[in-house]
């Protein structure tokens, strides 16, 4: 996240408050998320997985494929992006990685 869209999570989070943070698949989904006028978008693991391989969010993506989405992602929307990186991509040497 670059500094201004970590600044600005940061004071969302501080006013602790609710925040409606749809989920994207891609970065088309993003821009239509961030067109809506939503303050956030979560990249959703389950969601990439589903939308690039069409299959269940069993850990197939792999850290190379959600960077690059992240990217693409990021390259169409001035909002704050969460991204899911909740698979942990293998064992410690792939963490290292």
């Amino acid at each position: 996240m670059t500094s201004p869209t970590r600044s600005m999570l940061r004071k969302i989070v501080e006013q602790k408050r609710g925040l409606l943070v749809p989920g994207a698949f891609n970065a088309m989904s993003a821009k239509v998320i961030a067109d809506q006028g939503f303050e956030a978008v979560y990249l959703s693991g389950a969601g990439l997985t589903n939308m690039y391989y069409g299959l269940p969010d069993l850990a197939f993506m792999g850290l190379n494929d959600v960077a690059e989405h992240t990217a693409r992602i990021r390259d169409v929307v001035d909002i704050p992006l969460i991204v899911d990186g909740d698979t942990g991509f293998g064992n410690a040497l792939n963490v290292r990685h």
